[in-house]
């Protein structure tokens, strides 16, 4: 099959992401099996206005991306006309047979006349719709005219699945369910690699979607009870608008200065290289508030470590508390400190969860074994398209 993908700032690109990461392993994987792969990426931050180059042998075209956010609905709409004309000549030149997108934009004006699959991430839409608040009208019709244009639609999980139909009120439209995957060749334990008992990791964006200003409003407690134990934080720093300054002075300034040293703030590391920081870590804890299926969650459960998440919406479909990790409201500080409190003092079960968020994974989460199902929608969108 020859098949081509949608995406924003596909790698490398300074602000990387879950959605990025996936897009990148699910292409390569593809490619290793036969299939001929390219990528037509939107990009914020390119020198110029297109650019060819390649990802191994997969053909990566690149378009600095046009300034969307304006009040003027028709700019919106130029915008996106652009966008597809553009896709639309890639498919015809490079005789591609199916395009899958992700969901947040609402990137097509008009349905295509190719076959296209939309894999649904959690989108704008959900996430308000999760949090009470209103999407705008431009929003919804560019979103929902979207996925009403897939042939099929996948849902990352059936928590994401079903909130993103009923926020775009097409409730009754169908989607299949095939769970984000990890490389488990990749991801997997080191037992040459001593853990370190008193270290908490964090991997992810500094922003508030993903619990940052919770996590450090539980640490007190837990750094009280625990003399020995800090904290490792990866990712890249954002301004933070309701405190008006950088989301890592934020945390650090509702953390009593005593603790301050017991803290470590570390760039965004490679992809590629993020394993040996789950190999290593005594707990993870990823305490977001709003996601589709996250792939940091499955690779720390990948490389057996302890982890803790969201008791809402996704996480009972990735971890089944106090047997392959711990869930929690992580919206509540305390429930949050008591959670890692109880996971820190429970040395001995330990490795019994670690052990079987590696047996979870590999059943469930293995990417090789979640690229069979991907293959056979495209087959099936193909044929009804035939």
């Amino acid at each position: 099959m020859r098949i081509g993908f949608l995406c924003r700032d596909y790698p490398p690109a300074a602000k990387m992401g879950g959605i990025k990461i996936f897009t990148q392993t699910l292409a390569r994987i593809l490619e290793t099996r036969g299939n001929y792969i390219v990528i037509i990426s939107q990009e914020n931050n390119l020198d110029d206005e297109s650019r060819i180059d390649y990802d191994g042998s997969i053909r990566v075209f690149r378009f600095k991306k046009t300034p969307e956010f304006r009040p003027n609905i028709l700019w919106q709409i130029w915008t996106r006309f652009q966008y597809q004309l553009k896709v639309s000549m890639i498919v015809s030149a490079e005789r591609l047979d199916i395009i899958e997108a992700y969901d947040d934009d609402g990137a097509f004006l008009t349905k295509p006349k190719y076959p296209l699959v939309v894999r649904m991430h959690n989108n704008r839409l959900a996430r308000k719709y999760e949090h009470g608040v209103p999407s705008t009208f431009r929003e919804k019709i560019f979103v929902t005219r979207f996925l009403e244009f897939a042939d099929q639609l996948i849902a990352v999980s059936e928590s994401v699945g079903r909130k993103t139909l009923i926020s775009a009120n097409i409730s009754d439209r169908h989607y299949k369910v095939i769970y984000n995957g990890i490389d488990t060749k990749v991801f997997c334990p080191n037992p040459e690699i001593i853990r370190d008992k008193n270290q908490i990791l964090f991997v992810g964006e500094f922003i508030e979607r993903k619990g940052l200003p919770v996590l450090f409003a539980a640490l007190p407690k837990v750094f009280f009870r625990f003399p020995k134990v800090y904290i490792r934080c990866i990712g890249s720093d954002t301004f933070y608008k309701d405190a008006e300054m950088m989301m890592t002075d934020y945390c650090l300034r509702t953390l009593p200065e005593q603790y301050h040293c017991r803290v470590e703030f570390v760039p965004t590391q490679p992809h590629e290289k993020i394993f040996q920081e789950y190999q290593k870590a005594g707990l993870c804890v990823f305490p977001s508030n709003s996601e589709g299926l996250p792939l940091t969650v499955l690779e720390a459960m990948g490389c057996g470590a302890e982890v803790i998440y969201n008791a809402d919406n996704v996480g009972p479909e990735m971890i089944d508390n106090g047997v392959d990790g711990y869930l929690c409201n992580t919206n509540d500080p305390d429930a949050l400190a008591n959670t890692i409190i109880i996971a820190i003092g429970s040395e001995q079960k330990e490795k019994l969860l670690g052990n079987q968020a590696v047996l979870k994974v590999k059943k469930k989460f293995d990417l090789y074994k979640i690229l069979d199902q991907n293959i056979q929608i495209y087959r099936e969108v193909l044929k009804l398209n035939d």
